[in-house]
């Protein structure tokens, strides 16, 4: 497959920002946009596009919610329950058998980055090849009515899709794993928790609530993680340091982390393009993410990166 037709499959295939409320196609892209992607073809990391290192998701997954955006600013969407709870709260949705979840439902001043913290993890995630489900922004969603009930949402939301056929929560797996399982699972976490590390997500240390997890009589396993709204400038202001976490300590899932895998996953973070970093955060829309916080982002991210091993307690590990 040549540069051209690799880049266009690579685009299709990805969970990209629609803020015009449709869903764009590559002839649409500018020639900058093309590039950017064809250059993401020829580079290193490649490969955690193309083969999806620890991401094992159903084929149909990046349909389901391009799909369901375009319902979204159709105004046929249906809400299939109640706000659930959580600090950003979300309406439940369902299209083609698939769970999702619209967001913020809270649109208070606190949730204002919402949308954009869940796009820009998924999407970094998305370019690592690390398991997060993929999310999509959709604009034009305030004051809609769904089913004949007026929903808040705000101007920019946020859909995100649960990926897994049979997903269950850690606590309905943690007793029935093999060792196989542990094998599996052992490398995407340990690359859940350096990514966690880096965009200062502090609801996965650990909400069980924020993760699912799929194993299966072979032996494989998936895991996925989403809910990212406590992430990046939720508490981090750079330039000012995010708060101490506790980064060292494994709990949860995170006890079948395993350093010589998290390192690798530090080494990816650390070999990302900056301008990559820059695109995935510069695209947000201003009004889900002021540009000056989305410049002091970038600047913040790239440093951090060289905190890593150190916040990970990985120096001189194995």
């Amino acid at each position: 497959m040549d540069d051209d037709r690799a880049a266009k499959a690579l685009f299709d295939a990805g969970p990209f920002v629609h803020p015009q409320g449709h869903v764009p196609s590559w002839e649409m892209q500018p020639e900058a946009i093309k590039e950017a992607f064809r250059r993401m073809v020829r580079s290193a990391h490649a490969q955690a596009f193309t083969m999806g290192k620890f991401r094992n998701f159903p084929e149909n997954s990046i349909d389901t919610l391009k799909r369901c955006t375009e319902l979204l600013c159709a105004e046929e969407f249906e809400i299939t329950g109640d706000r659930r709870g959580g600090a950003s709260g979300s309406y439940p949705v369902k299209v083609e058998g698939r769970t999702g979840w619209v967001k913020p439902a809270n649109t208070d001043a606190a949730n204002a980055g919402t949308a954009a913290h869940e796009k820009i993890v998924a999407d970094l995630a998305y370019a690592l090849g690390f398991p997060v489900a993929p999310a999509m922004l959709t604009r034009g969603t305030k004051d809609k009515k769904f089913s004949g009930n007026p929903v808040p949402l705000p101007t920019v939301a946020v859909i995100s899709f649960d990926v897994l056929s049979q997903p269950k929560a850690w606590a309905g797996i943690s007793a029935n794993l093999t060792d196989k399982h542990k094998a599996a699972l052992a490398p995407q976490l340990s690359a859940l928790l350096a990514l966690n590390c880096w965009v200062d997500d502090h609801d996965h240390a650990w909400n069980e609530g924020n993760a699912l997890f799929e194993i299966n009589d072979d032996g494989t396993a998936q895991a996925v993680f989403f809910d990212y709204a406590w992430s990046l400038s939720h508490q981090w202001k750079p330039p000012a340091d995010p708060p101490d976490r506790g980064w060292k300590g494994r709990n949860g899932p995170y006890t079948l982390t395993e350093n010589a895998h998290i390192i690798a996953a530090v080494e990816q973070i650390e070999q990302l393009a900056v301008k990559e970093l820059e695109y995935t955060i510069s695209r947000i829309p201003p009004d889900c993410l002021p540009a000056d916080v989305g410049k002091a982002l970038i600047a913040a991210l790239v440093e951090r990166r060289k905190m890593l091993r150190s916040l990970l307690n990985l120096t001189g590990a194995p």
